[in-house]
């Protein structure tokens, strides 16, 4: 279907807003603030003209976009807590809270590049948080698999002693590995 592209005068026409151009010669600073966004309709299909910025170059939702993803690198940074198992938080060294910072950007990132949102934590901070449950309470067989492939994955110059078929996860493991970062993304955001 071919998308129609109308200018700014055009759709003032159409849209009959002379009346405004004469509230905004009238107030300055309505003009300073004020950016106009204009929807109409063809055939049905809804059509938004971009918003120009006042001052610099882009348009606002590239502007707005540019925001969002600032917020989420100072999130990431700054304002979401390491998640690690009750009582034992102190045990995540500082090596692996910068390192869990390093990834959350990356994944940023690399959500940003795909156009997704974030929905999960990182596969680093899952592996710390099931080394801090290890601390206060065995692993099953399952979580022992999970935490065993994602050390490999992270620490392969130290994990020789753990066996391909002990590290290997099937798709039962991957599922509780989602649903546990998505848990812990959560719980961050709750702090």
């Amino acid at each position: 279907m071919q998308q129609y592209r109308y200018s700014l005068s055009h759709i003032r026409r159409k849209q009959k807003i002379s009346n405004l151009q004469e509230m905004l010669a009238e107030n300055r600073s309505i003009r300073m603030a004020i950016l106009i966004s204009v929807h109409f309709s063809v055939r049905g299909e809804i059509f938004k003209t971009e918003q120009k910025l006042l001052f610099g170059n882009g348009t606002v939702e590239q502007h707005d976009e540019f925001m969002e993803k600032t917020m989420q690198l100072f999130e990431a940074l700054f304002e979401r807590p390491i998640i690690g198992h009750l009582g034992w938080e102190d045990s995540i060294t500082d090596e692996q809270k910068v390192r869990i910072k390093i990834e959350r950007l990356v994944q940023i990132k690399i959500s940003g590049d795909k156009g997704e949102k974030i929905e999960m934590a990182t596969d680093y901070e899952a592996m710390v948080y099931l080394m801090t449950t290890s601390l206060s309470q065995p692993l099953s067989s399952m979580w022992t698999r999970i935490y065993f492939s994602l050390f490999k994955k992270y620490y392969p110059d130290k994990s020789e002693f753990i066996d391909d078929r002990e590290a290997h996860m099937d798709l039962q493991a991957e599922a509780e590995l989602r649903t546990l970062k998505r848990w812990l993304l959560r719980q961050s955001r709750k702090k």
